[in-house]
């Protein structure tokens, strides 16, 4: 529950610091993401567990993304991932050992900034913080996330971010299970205000 306070300390100053400066033609946006790729799951533990193999991740969520100044941007919102897995029990030699498909979703606020570069690509990274969606709210850990992308205008107000992307979900604390995604993050951005 900490985690999430100062995490949500966090975004609340920033949104109270910051005015909201012109970026090129852009105010703040909203956006709505769809990720797709490949997850891998890190077990807690070692001995006899059952192997994960990642099969897909899809996301989908709702962000707002907010233009701190002519190069630097910032985002958050709610993310929904669902991660699928092909696991594999650690049974003793000579016992059936069937695998199963299984699928670990967790709720992501994404806290990440955005550099723009030349020619609209983008470098994005940040803090996140994700749950997982079978647990009780407020037990959230920290994860982070990188990507490299560009921003493609469509018409006078709207763009599409394409951005592969890294997440790492949760990357503290250590001695828990986690998860990383590598994949492509789509946002579809729009203006707050018309």
């Amino acid at each position: 529950m900490k985690i999430l306070y100062i995490f949500s300390v966090f975004v609340f100053l920033f949104f109270s610091c910051h005015h909201s400066y012109a970026q090129g033609d852009r105010g703040s946006r909203f956006g709505l993401q769809v990720s797709y790729g490949s997850p891998y799951y890190i077990p807690s533990y070692a001995d006899g567990a059952p192997s994960y193999d990642g099969k897909f991740f899809f996301d989908i969520g709702f962000l707002f993304l907010k233009p701190i100044s002519n190069k630097w941007g910032f985002e958050t919102g709610l993310v929904y991932s669902n991660n699928q897995f092909k696991v594999t029990p650690n049974f003793p030699p000579g016992t059936p050992n069937p695998s199963y498909i299984s699928s670990m979703n967790q709720w992501i606020i994404p806290a990440n900034f955005r550099l723009y570069l030349p020619n609209r690509f983008l470098l994005q990274f940040g803090p996140n913080l994700s749950q997982a969606s079978r647990e009780s709210f407020g037990l959230f850990r920290l994860g982070f996330s990188l990507g490299f992308g560009k921003e493609f205008k469509l018409g006078d107000k709207n763009a599409l971010l394409i951005v592969p992307t890294f997440n790492a979900n949760p990357f503290f604390p250590t001695n828990t299970e986690g998860m990383t995604q590598l994949g492509i993050r789509s946002i579809f951005a729009f203006p707050s205000k018309k």
